[in-house]
Parts: structure tokens; C-alpha cells; sequence
């Protein structure tokens, strides 16, 4: 996928036609759209356009790469005192797309290969049991509801991996009272406004497919969204409902990361209710 900043907010808008003209988070007019570029080369198709967007981004990485290798040449014999101002300059330019893309990247980090060739833990989770296979410790993580949840809640039990890595994976189980409704379209709703409302999050696609669990209907939803303007990262949601308890396990890794994808499908295959 292909993406064209916005200079007055910084969005990246995907550029998936060649009608991409207004930025989709502030409205305002983008610079470099596909009829402004086509004026400047008459004749020239969207492919050969989209190519050009592809050659100007890695153009603008390999430049600020070069800045800094130019730096260690030139000083040599302050290595240390370079080494800590670049420290600080990729600090100060955390708000910049450069500076988020260095940053994010070290939160998260792609899943190690040999995940998929260790043994896994299995745990069951709820009173109204899910067995679930990772290869990541899931541990409680029960925390305070929001008051609308507490009101309809009966039970409701948590789970999230331990890890501090970029793959995460979070279990939560919940049993409505039996006068609240508990259908499958209300709770892929939710989550779905969930994502929506995150901090940070733009550009958002997905798609689902039922998925069936035991007899019980269930949704899996996959997709991908553009975080803080600088990594992409995928998740895999399945969604289980079953009278008035609903599951939602909840997957996240980087969209590059394809040993994360990988797990990601797995961990979701080794799920079974009790």
C-alpha cells in the first residue's frame, strides 16, 4: 500500500485511486495528488505514479541515513559526543515521521522464528472455560470496568501476554446479565469503535468471516491500521458468543512481521471451548 502525507496534519492517506485529492483527516487539499502530478507529466499512468511516491519515500530515508553517516565521518574523533547528540536529536524529533518510525520500531519488534518451533503453553481461561495455546505467558490482567460494562456484566476475566515485545495477544471473557442482549453484531461493533477511538490509529481496513466454534457463532475479524503516523501494524480478532457470555481474543503485530502472522493464526487454531 502506497501513502501520501498530509503537509498540514501529517496523515498518511492511502492512495488507492486516482481521485485521492482532500486529506482524509483534515480535509485539506494534498500536495502531490495524482491530477496535480499528472499536469507536471502529461501521459504518464497512475502505476508510473505510484512508483514515483514509492522511489520519493525511500529517497527521503536514504538522505537522513546518509546525514548521520556523514556525521561519524566528519567526526571521528568525538565519537561519544556524536553518538549522544544523535541520541538527543532522535528524541527531540519523536514527533517527526522519521523519529516515530525509530522509536516504534524498537516497542515493537518483530516475532523471533523459533516460536514456531518450541513447545507452547496452554492455559484455560474463565469460569466458562477457553483453552488457548501461546507461545507467550498469558497472565491476569484484570482491571477496573467502565461503569456502562460494570452495570452489565455479571463476570468478566482477562488475560494479556507478558511480554513486552511487539507480537501481544489479550484474552478477555465476559457473562452479561440475562436481560442484556449479547448478540455477535453488537460485540463486533465494539470492538471495532474500540480500535476506531484508540489514540493514534488512522487508516484503518479490515474484513471478516464467520467462524464457527463448537456450534457457537463466532467472527474473525483481520485488518490493519497505520499507528501514530509511522508503523503499520496488523491484528486478528476471533469473537465468540454463546447465550450471555462472549469471548474476544485479540492479536496484534507488526504488518511486516509475516513469523508474527504466522503465530498469530496458530494461536488462534489452538482455541477450544470447554
Amino acid at each position: 500500500m502506497n501513502y501520501l502525507k498530509c503537509n498540514s496534519c501529517g496523515h498518511q492517506n492511502a492512495v488507492k485511486s486516482v481521485y485521492l485529492t482532500f486529506c482524509g483527516h483534515c480535509a485539506k487539499k494534498l500536495t502531490g495528488s495524482f491530477v496535480e502530478w499528472q499536469q507536471q507529466y502529461p501521459g504518464q499512468d497512475f502505476e508510473t505514479y505510484l512508483r514515483m511516491i514509492v522511489e520519493k519515500e525511500q529517497e527521503e530515508e536514504h538522505n537522513e541515513a546518509g546525514w548521520i553517516t556523514n556525521q561519524w565521518k566528519r567526526h571521528k574523533g568525538n565519537k561519544w559526543l556524536i553518538a549522544s547528540a544523535l541520541v538527543i536529536i532522535l528524541l527531540i524529533t519523536g514527533g517527526t515521521l522519521f523519529g516515530k518510525r525509530a522509536v516504534l520500531t524498537l516497542f515493537y519488534s518483530s516475532a523471533p522464528q523459533s516460536w514456531l518451533y518450541t513447545s507452547w503453553e496452554t492455559v484455560v481461561i474463565g469460569r466458562q472455560a477457553l483453552e488457548i495455546s501461546s507461545p507467550l505467558h498469558l497472565r491476569i490482567n484484570d482491571h477496573t470496568l467502565p461503569a456502562d460494562l460494570a452495570e452489565r456484566a455479571e463476570y468478566v476475566k482477562c488475560y494479556s501476554s507478558s511480554d513486552n515485545s511487539g507480537f501481544r495477544i489479550e484474552v478477555n471473557m465476559y457473562s452479561y446479565w440475562k436481560h442484556v442482549s449479547n448478540s455477535l453484531e453488537e460485540a463486533a461493533g465494539g470492538v471495532l469503535n474500540e480500535i476506531k477511538s484508540t489514540s493514534g490509529v488512522s487508516a484503518l481496513e479490515y474484513k471478516s468471516c464467520p467462524a464457527l466454534q463448537a456450534g457457537n457463532p463466532g467472527l474473525l475479524m483481520e485488518g490493519e491500521y497505520l499507528y501514530k503516523d509511522a508503523i503499520r501494524l496488523a491484528f486478528r480478532n476471533l469473537i465468540i458468543v454463546k447465550g450471555p457470555h462472549r469471548w474476544l481474543v485479540s492479536i496484534t503485530y507488526r504488518e511486516d512481521d509475516k513469523i508474527g502472522e504466522k503465530v498469530a493464526i496458530r494461536v488462534l487454531k489452538s482455541i477450544r471451548l470447554r
